[in-house]
């Protein structure tokens, strides 16, 4: 065929198009009609006639407007077909998709429109059998208006029978066709077109083909024994009527499947329209997780090279599966799937698909074998995951049976299996006798644990005797036996000291890394405060206990804080209003109110806070724990932590610096296994008891599975892996039990009764659910708590190993459902963890209702210091892709985490981000604002941050935010003034001052630590001293150690700058203490660089230098001005040093930050370049210098070094032969100086002002060489 011929005397061929399956296809014009039409040349062989003549049967048959409209066919000389249908324009569906799925409205549109094409077809006795993306095209790209194509696989029912149309081999196109399809079995009929469609529909609104895989062999067995996932797990906007839908489109029962193309339609008519909501979520009772469960199962996949060869093996295959009590599929191109079935240990269902394995190849050698193991639901036995895709990637050699790792490590010995780790071979099965072994229920013994026990004691004894604070990390890996060794060294304390007061917390893996959440649980505990309690008995236990342990004024704040740490919140105080406002003051407070709570405790006994499990712990707690060691070292108190090896991981150098000592729990020797074996299980044979000591390899929970096993008569063969041993445990309890231990796991490692009610069926249920927790209470599942907490149980699980594995046996809709209502009964309760109860509603698919918690969970954070958790928990609330303020309120907090954190430039752009969603005059908007204006300072940006004044002068507040809006513009105007913006800045200020008498004690601190700057600028340090203390004191009021530290570090510059050398030392080493034990970064760099300089002054200049680079390293890319600042120091070092040549460089790079980070240093900067110059001999560039730092300190002022400048200028002046102008400045300069003295109230410090401040006391000696006129006694 070719262009320009005419077929049958009516189709003019007129444009090639494209290759198909059968032959080429043309764009042709209709004479008769004057349409284009498509045309298809089919050249086939015989047997591929009848496939062309039943495409054109099927296609003449049919009319609707979403099936392809048939025009004619017919033959053509040669032998050749012709088929002739309308001409579309479109693009099909698989194209389509490459680009990414369909929005739900048209994944919506598009099946109605397919289902309605398929029920026309089915009408007609038509099945399409090869419906996939590629067979639909939507003209002009519309799902609504797609359209079928490619009926060459079609059969109707009068080739069989009315119902059903024979199959005649592996056809179709893979991912899309139904299970009986895969098969290969020999009729099909209009449910195998439904099965395809919800396969596309699960496509078109995920993305991601509902079985896809790396080969043809992997997709077929997926087909068949595999389920597709949840679309909620994926999509969670599905409306659930739609993955209901999808669900049983894609059954693997035919008759699960709607029972017709119309019953489809109707469904999609309940979905609610062509605009699909968000599912509600559903309250009452009747939601409970369910009876299905998931277990461990192998899968077998066989495949023979020659297909056609090999039907006969078909009865012998089903025959060893059968035997092995595997379930087993033919394939349609001739390959095998089996799979274990029911519930076993995991290790036996591996030996059995082995065993089977090795049958196989010896009934034919040729047989590649892969074998995998995974989880699977138990209803129905159907693999999820990739565990079918692993088995097929296996079985890719001929004569060999591979296997992957998990199935290796299950394999009990006598199974010979070769080469290693993710390429593993098995060869043959080594049949040797295997002693019996059973599993044990009786309590067992502390063994083997002498040693670490003594030295346990011995580190007690000696805090209690002292006294002096220990710390002691006990690790070990999962089962090695560290709670029973916490238990025996318990009990045997409590013996030898009644008087030891013991505090208990444990992680969980629910709450790992919630703030303060382990030792919140001890102090909880220790205060007697129970979960259910009323939050006014909570608040009075706690004040109660505090009470009775020391001054009822400090009490007050000790309680106040406490309560902060343990969650019980006390009525907002002056100071628990400023610490909410500010995060690190929080933090500050917590730590000290700990603090002090310990050290009263151990006024009164010592104490031992046991931390189990602490590899879930918080950094908030280490951080506590840190500074209560470094700063209570002789009080009798110790710290064990006990924790699994990757603590380390968790929280790298742990404790180093507190001297802390480990004791590694190891394996149990040879002889305390034996030990242990004998005491439970009585006299054993020899075979038996080496049997379980050598298989348990020294595990204290592996020997115990073991004694177990073999004391409940269970002779089957012993898992090899601690998985295959509980999941054998779990199986063989009955299903009730087995459903509340899974429902239990939902909660991590502790719950409680109500807990597990609220999962398994509301309070009709209570009783029944409390005598299954009895019953693995007397099994050892499960211990309970000594004494109920208002009124409900607590549980834990008595090995982690255990919660995992029932956790693991959750089916995927139950774990989401059980976390959703185990984060509703929480919130119920009235637990507020955020962080807690974000991971259950983020477990639950629920990531927009999580947002909330993570943005609760990062501000705690944040109030704990612990700046990193509080980046990732506000990432983590974003990530649920939540808009609008509550976006902008995580986005605020984190930008302030970043920024504390020292990551200063990565905080500016986020931030922004928050304050781009808030109102102006909004709390929210007024909190950005002033983070924002902290920000800009330290990245020395002022023409932002004089746009931001810009904004805060013409804000009006709305009612909650007049304060918030007052302390932004104090906070903006402190960084303006420090860019030489002083008149911006008192304005705002001013504006601020008008809201005093509503403002709160924080604004009214800031004001007066505006004050002192201006102070400063204005060259009176009296009055900044005065302002200084004042705010510092302001600060003390509501405890603000933070602020009020940055103050002192204020105070002690102050006192270098008049010249009290000594006690400025004094004041800034007390400073560089506290800011070391509070971890703020900021102030101890500060209070190094002032102590610097201070240290230069008294001759100390090694130590000088050395603690000022400390500081610029630590300034340099997070604060720009205060880098610029320690620059200029380290020049002024070295101008006391006498090296000129490093102060000019040092001034140099000093010069070139502070031009565009801190204007009102550039005068200083000018006047100490100046000397250099002057001291290398340059007297023309030292003059021009010091004009130019006289002309700005005249225009603009200067934060410090007023005379500085007048000696750099005089010196100068003179040094170029211009002894008159000279004096005229030192005369000016000393007027200056009487004024200042005269201001200074102290005699003392009048003295040290002018006779121990270098500048001054040059000053003074010009003027009395040069002689100016008579300077009698200046100041007094």
């Amino acid at each position: 065929m070719k262009l320009g011929d005419v077929i049958a005397a009516r189709f003019e061929v007129q444009a090639f198009v494209g290759e198909g399956g059968m032959g080429d296809v043309y764009r042709a014009l209709d004479r008769q009609t004057g349409e284009p039409v498509a045309l298809k040349h089919v050249r086939v062989a015989r047997e591929g006639e009848q496939r062309f003549f039943r495409e054109a049967r099927a296609v003449a048959l049919l009319s609707h407007p979403a099936i392809v409209r048939y025009v004619a066919h017919g033959s053509i000389p040669g032998g050749e077909h012709y088929l002739a249908m309308e001409w579309l324009e479109g693009e099909n569906l698989r194209a389509r998709l490459e680009r990414g799925p369909l929005p739900l409205e048209e994944c919506i549109d598009l099946a109605r429109r397919v289902a309605g094409a398929l029920a026309h077809a089915h009408a007609q006795g038509i099945v399409h059998c090869d419906l996939s993306p590629a067979n639909l095209l939507l003209i002009d790209g519309s799902a609504g208006q797609a359209k079928l194509l490619d009926f060459g696989l079609a059969r109707h029912r009068g080739d069989r029978t009315e119902t059903t149309a024979q199959w005649e081999g592996p056809a179709g196109t893979m991912g899309y066709m139904a299970p009986e399809q895969a098969r290969g079995t020999t009729e099909v009929d209009g449910r195998a077109d439904l099965f395809a469609l919800g396969a596309i529909l699960f496509e078109c609104i995920s993305g991601r083909p509902a079985f896809g895989a790396e080969s043809y062999l992997a997709v077929l067995a997926k087909i068949v024994v595999a389920s597709a996932p949840r679309l909620r797990d994926l999509v969670p906007e599905t409306p659930l009527p739609l993955e209901d839908l999808v669900s049983q489109l894609l059954a693997k029962d035919p008759d699960e499947r709607p029972a017709s193309a119309d019953a489809v339609l109707e469904a999609l008519n309940g979905v609610g329209g062509s605009r699909p909501t968000l599912r509600a979520p559903i309250a009452g009772n009747t939601l409970a997780i369910t009876e299905r469960e998931r277990e461990l199962v192998s899968v077998l996949l066989a495949r023979v090279p020659d297909a056609t060869s090999h039907r006969d093996l078909d009865r012998r295959v089903l025959g060893l599966a059968a035997r092995a009590k595997l379930r087993s599929e033919s394939l349609a191109d001739g390959s095998y799937v089996l799979t274990s079935a029911g519930s076993g240990v995991a290790s036996d269902q591996a030996a059995r698909a082995a065993s089977t394995a090795l049958e196989l190849s010896a009934v034919d050698s040729s047989f590649a074998i892969g074998i995998a193991t995974g989880w699977a639901t138990v209803a129905g036995g159907l693999a999820e995951g990739d565990v079918v895709e692993r088995a097929a990637r296996s079985s890719a050699r001929s004569g060999v049976i591979a296997l992957d790792d998990v199935t290796r490590g299950l394999l009990p010995a006598r199974f010979e299996v070769a080469g290693e780790r993710g390429s593993f071979t098995l060869v043959e099965v080594t049949h040797k006798e295997r002693p019996a072994r059973l599993l044990l229920g009786r309590e067992t013994p502390c063994v083997g644990r002498d040693r670490e026990l003594r030295t346990l004691h011995a580190i007690l004894e000696e805090s209690i005797g002292a006294p002096l604070s220990q710390v002691v990390l006990v690790t070990g890996p999962a089962g090695a036996g560290k709670s029973r060794v916490r238990y025996e060294l318990m009990r045997q304390l409590d013996e030898r000291h009644p008087e030891l007061r013991v505090w208990l917390g444990r992680g969980d893996p629910m709450r790992a890394g919630a703030p303060f959440g382990i030792l919140a649980q001890a102090l909880r505990k220790a205060l007697g405060i129970g979960e259910g309690d009323p939050r006014e008995a909570q608040r009075a236990k706690l004040s109660d206990h505090v009470g009775r342990l020391g001054p009822a004024a400090d009490g007050e704040r000790i309680g106040e804080f406490l309560g902060e740490l343990v969650g019980v919140p006390f009525p907002e105080s002056i100071a628990l209003q400023a610490a909410r406002q500010d995060p690190l003051l929080m933090g500050d407070q917590v730590r000290r109110a700990a603090e002090d709570f310990l050290a009263l405790e151990c006024g009164k006994n010592p104490v031992l806070l046991v931390l189990e499990d602490f590899q879930w712990g918080d950094a908030a707690t280490v951080k506590v724990i840190d500074s209560a060691l470094r700063n209570l070292p002789e009080l009798p108190w110790t710290v064990l932590a006990i924790a699994r090896p990757d603590v380390h991981e968790s929280f790298p150098a742990l404790w180093q610096d507190r001297n802390v000592q480990e004791v590694r729990i190891g394996a149990l020797t040879r002889r305390a296994a034996e030990s242990l074996v004998k005491e439970t299980l009585g006299d054993v044979d020899e075979a038996t008891l080496g049997d379980l000591t050598q298989r348990a390899a020294g595990n204290a929970f592996y020997l115990e599975e073991l004694i177990r096993a073999r004391a409940e008569g269970r002779r089957d063969a012993l898992p090899d892996t601690v998985l295959g041993m509980v999941k054998e445990r779990i199986e063989g309890m009955e299903p009730e039990a087995r459903r509340v231990l899974r429902a239990a796991s939902v909660f991590g490692q502790t719950f409680t009764g109500n807990g597990i009610t609220a999962l398994v069926g509301g309070d009709a249920m209570a009783g029944e659910i409390g005598e299954w927790l009895s019953t693995l209470e007397q099994r050892e599942v499960v211990t309970r708590r000594a004494e109920p907490v208002a009124g409900d149980s607590e549980y834990t699980f008595r090995h982690a190993l255990v919660r995992d594995a029932a956790y693991a046996m959750l089916t995927d809709e139950d774990r989401a459902l059980g976390h959703r209502l185990a984060a509703e009964h929480l919130e119920r309760s009235g637990v507020f963890d955020g962080t807690l109860l974000a991971e259950h509603f983020e477990r639950a698919g629920t990531p927009e209702r999580a947002a909330r918690f993570w943005g609760l969970a990062a501000r705690a954070a944040l109030d704990a210091c612990d700046f990193d958790a509080a980046i990732t928990r506000a990432e983590r609330g974003l990530a649920s892709g939540v808009i609008g303020q509550e976006a902008a309120e995580l986005e605020l907090c984190r930008g302030e985490a970043l920024r504390l954190a020292g990551r200063v430039a990565e905080s500016l752009p986020v931030v922004d981000r928050a304050l781009a969603s808030f109102a102006p005059g909004s709390l929210g908007w007024c909190n950005a604002v002033g983070e924002r204006s902290l920000i800009l300072q330290r990245l020395g940006q002022s023409v932002e941050l004089v746009a931001t004044a810009f904004e805060l002068e013409s804000a009006a507040p709305d009612d909650d935010a007049t304060d918030a809006l007052a302390l932004a513009r104090v906070r903006a105007a402190l960084a303006l003034i420090r860019f030489g913006e002083r008149a911006r800045a008192r304005s705002l200020v001013e504006l601020a001052e008008r809201a005093a008498p509503i403002a709160g004690p924080v604004t009214s601190a800031y004001i007066h630590a505006f004050r002192a700057v201006e102070a400063l600028l204005d060259g009176s340090p009296a009055r900044y001293l005065s302002e200084a203390r004042t705010a510092h004191a302001r600060y003390s009021e509501v405890g603000d150690v933070r602020l009020a530290l940055e103050q002192s570090i204020s105070i002690g510059s102050m006192q270098m700058e008049l010249g009290a050398h000594a006690e400025a030392e004094k004041t800034l080493r007390q400073a560089i203490a506290s800011a070391e034990r509070l971890g703020l970064w900021h102030a101890l760099a500060g209070a190094r660089h002032n102590l610097g300089l201070a240290l230069a002054h008294l001759g100390h200049f090694d130590e000088a230098i050395r603690l000022e680079q400390q500081a610029l390293d630590a300034f340099r890319d997070r604060d720009q001005r205060m880098a610029g600042g320690a620059e200029l120091a380290l020049a002024m070092i070295h101008l006391l040093h006498g090296d000129n040549a490093r102060a000019l460089d040092a001034g140099s790079r000093a010069l070139e930050v502070l031009k565009s980070a801190a204007p009102p240093l550039v005068p200083a900067a000018l006047a100490t370049l100046s000397r250099a110059r002057l001291g290398l001999g340059d007297a023309r560039e030292a003059l021009e210098l010091a004009n130019e730092a006289d002309a700005l300190l005249s225009s603009a002022g200067t934060e410090f070094g007023e005379h500085a400048i007048h000696r750099a200028r005089a010196e100068a002046l003179d040094a170029s032969g211009q002894r008159e102008a000279a004096r005229n400045v030192v005369q000016k300069a000393r007027e200056r100086l009487a004024e200042e003295a005269a201001r200074l109230a102290d005699p003392a410090l009048q003295d040290c002002f002018l006779e121990h401040v270098p500048d001054n006391v040059r000053l003074l000696s010009l003027a009395k060489e040069w002689r100016v006129s008579e300077l009698d006694d200046p100041g007094r």
